[in-house]
């Protein structure tokens, strides 16, 4: 089985994001939080944030991807995830108009984990609704 062709539609203002001046947030006030980022590692998507909500979009997806979430306390690098709220993620299509069709793709409350996922193809932005950690989510196409 085949995997339908992946077309990333990164909007230019969110590669790259930051004021030019290192990572994303530096420059800015001390309690600013960093936009989040959304790039290309090889064929692989990756999401990363420091706090939710937060989406990244839309991307052009279709087919089978296996996704990986990983969340971190840069105060307290030992923290149980699992007694923290779940990190939820959805997959919103068409957001925005009355064709709009959501469907959560995560919700634990784990430091990582992993799902495997088949999605339609279209255009979706990608909601990270709820955890209260920096973030770093991969949707890896899967063949």
């Amino acid at each position: 089985m085949g995997v339908t062709a992946l077309a990333l539609g990164v909007p230019a203002g969110l590669a790259g994001c930051g004021d030019g001046a290192g990572p994303a947030g530096r420059g800015g006030p001390p309690d600013a939080v960093a936009a989040p980022a959304t790039q290309r590692d090889g064929d692989a998507i990756v999401l990363r944030g420091d706090a939710s909500p937060q989406a990244h979009g839309p991307l052009v997806l279709g087919g089978t991807y296996l996704v990986r979430f990983r969340q971190r306390d840069p105060q307290d690098p030992s923290v149980d995830f699992g007694q923290q709220t779940a990190f939820e993620l959805a997959l919103v299509r068409n957001a925005g108009t009355p064709r709009q069709r959501e469907r959560i793709v995560l919700r634990d409350a784990a430091g990582s984990g992993t799902r495997t996922v088949r999605v339609a193809r279209g255009r979706y932005v990608v909601e990270v609704r709820f955890g209260d950690f920096p973030y770093e989510v991969r949707l890896q196409p899967r063949g």
